[in-house]
């Protein structure tokens, strides 16, 4: 037979049965980071509040120079910063019967990636974002050398610095040296040399393409311009370097290579090709030419591409190929709460 405990019941709130068949009275109560109205029934219908913030993130994405200040919430703040790339040289303008040289490729900008607690940084942060070099001028003067392009620029946020890319060579009798790759860092740590710029072509042979970078975030070189032989056979530029996977399957492509007295193409920004983090291609390095102007080089994709190698011409008929403009750095900022 059913027992009639209602006798037992509390006149309001919650009620727990215990083992006796007796009712009592219970309030929920409020652990950490939760606020509790009418815990006990009484009033109204109990209430759970969460008072905990965070578990969300703020990306700031900067391309030019700015002050950031952290969120007063941040826990950890990851830096993202690509230093700007190095201009190329442009290529040799000479005589008949002698080796002119094209200009080299500027080497892509600097990569570092900081992963550090929100409170090393105290009030605002200064961010630097580094331009591109630019690329050495066209040589108008007959038998002279081509013209260096120029480093590119660092980038930083406060006292988080990486550096902007080498630059390429002018051309001379022999092809113009490509920009030296620089390091990039991992929470300080040297993990790569990516992103240096083709060497000119000392004459009719064409510069091998600049170096690939695999699955990193490194930006690219520049390709290397064309020369001219003593016969005055042309040589064509080099494509920038590409963005490729592991198995060398291009991601992001390099800016075209310039044949006979044509531009090298510009390197690529990422997002515009893929949906994918990584720095800029290289710029394509310019053809040579004996009839009319040399191929300049191609500007580095943004950020940090390095900017192709300008091409050799000859004496009294055309000026040689400039070098084209490294692409500018970036600084992502990404703020944990």
């Amino acid at each position: 037979m059913a027992t009639n405990n209602s006798g037992n019941l509390q006149n309001t709130g919650i009620q727990s049965l215990n083992s006796s068949g007796v009712f009592n009275g219970r309030t929920i109560t409020a652990g950490t980071g939760i606020s509790m109205a009418d815990g006990d029934g009484i009033s109204g219908n109990p209430t759970i509040t969460c008072t905990v913030s965070g578990g969300g993130s703020i990306i700031t994405k900067y391309t030019s120079s700015d002050t950031w200040t952290p969120d007063a919430s941040a826990k950890m703040v990851l830096l993202i910063l690509w230093g700007g790339g190095g201009g190329g040289g442009s290529g040799r303008k000479g005589l008949d019967g002698s080796t002119r040289g094209a200009g080299g490729g500027g080497g892509g900008g600097g990569f570092g990636f900081y992963f550090i607690e929100a409170s090393r940084f105290s009030g605002a942060q200064t961010v630097t974002i580094g331009d591109g070099g630019t690329g050495g001028n066209s040589q108008t003067t007959n038998s002279t050398g081509g013209n260096d392009g120029s480093a590119g620029n660092n980038t930083s946020v406060g006292s988080f610095v990486v550096l902007g890319g080498d630059f390429g060579n002018g051309g001379t009798t022999s092809g113009g040296t490509g920009g030296a790759a620089v390091n990039s860092l991992i929470n300080s740590q040297v993990v790569a040399e990516d992103g240096d710029g083709r060497t000119g072509g000392a004459s009719t042979e064409t510069p091998t393409q600049a170096a690939a970078v695999v699955v990193n975030m490194s930006p690219t070189g520049g390709g290397g311009g064309g020369g001219l032989d003593s016969s005055n056979n042309i040589g064509n530029g080099s494509a920038g370097g590409d963005f490729t996977d592991v198995a060398s399957s291009v991601i992001v492509a390099g800016g075209t290579a310039g044949t006979s007295g044509a531009a090298g193409g510009a390197g690529n920004v990422p997002g515009t090709t893929v949906d994918f983090l990584n720095g800029g291609t290289g710029g394509g390095g310019g053809g040579g030419s004996t009839s009319t102007n040399a191929g300049g080089g191609g500007v580095g994709g943004s950020p940090g591409g390095g900017g192709g190698g300008g091409g050799a011409s000859k004496d009294a008929v055309g000026n040689s190929g400039a070098g084209g403009n490294g692409g500018k750095g970036q600084a992502w900022i990404v703020e944990f709460l």
